[in-house]
Parts: structure tokens; C-alpha cells; sequence
């Protein structure tokens, strides 16, 4: 995993899961299993506090 590849992201179409961006501050990294797949790794942190609420990943 590299810090330099995690975005935020700041558009709802973005996230497979469509949290709230308001609410929620949604990070995406490519996939470190699989380098070069299509599949991406999502983390969905409450804003307010700051803590995880979920992981998924999406392709």
C-alpha cells in the first residue's frame, strides 16, 4: 500500500456505496493484492468522529 495512492473522494457517482460525503469522508486505493486489477479498496469514516464504519472493495 502506498499513502501516495489514497484518495479522497469528493464526488457521491465515486463511491459504489453512495455514503453521504456531508456525513462521511469515503478513501480510495487501488488494489495491493492484484497490482494492476480493476478492483478498488474503499475505507467510509463518520466525519465527525472519525471512525470506520466500512471497507469494501468495487471493479
Amino acid at each position: 500500500m502506498s499513502l501516495d495512492l489514497v484518495v479522497e473522494l469528493n464526488d457521491l457517482l465515486d463511491d459504489p456505496y453512495a455514503h453521504d460525503l456531508d456525513d462521511f469522508r469515503v478513501l480510495r486505493h487501488p488494489d495491493v493484492v492484484f497490482p494492476g486489477s480493476d478492483i478498488s479498496w474503499f475505507g467510509a469514516y463518520h466525519r465527525n468522529t472519525c471512525v470506520l464504519s466500512q471497507i469494501y472493495d468495487f471493479n
